[in-house]
């Protein structure tokens, strides 16, 4: 097999689970948001507000990354936001309050660019 091809395969197949890793914890978001303690009748803003946090930041963000990624390339930019995509879920792992989880969504959206950076 090409070296090239070789390279597209396990792009393909890390975006892939990316992308996956950041749509599959949104069904158990009110479960886990319940189990910190959070009230039924503020479950679905906070849920919303998890939600949301992780979009604005990465909207906010990739700008900067961008220019980065045509800067340094895309190899460092995106072996960065693999490297910070796992931290950002170990931390995630830890979270206690409701805000925290925010925090960490943040900077889930804000740390990582898998997709851009691909892409290019």
């Amino acid at each position: 097999m090409p070296y090239y091809r070789r390279n597209i395969y396990v792009l393909s197949c890390t975006i892939f689970l990316a992308a996956v890793s950041w749509n599959q914890v949104i069904p158990f978001l009110p479960l886990f948001l319940k189990q910190m303690g959070v009230k039924a009748s503020m479950l679905p803003y906070w849920v919303g507000i998890v939600f949301a946090v992780q979009s604005l930041a990465s909207m906010l963000a990739q700008p900067f990354w961008g220019k980065l990624g045509d800067s340094y390339g895309r190899k460092p930019m995106i072996l960065r936001a693999g490297f910070c995509l796992a931290g950002v879920y170990f931390g995630m792992s830890f979270c206690q309050t409701p805000w925290q989880l925010a925090i960490f969504r943040f900077l889930n959206g804000a740390l990582t660019g898998f997709i851009p950076g691909s892409y290019a």
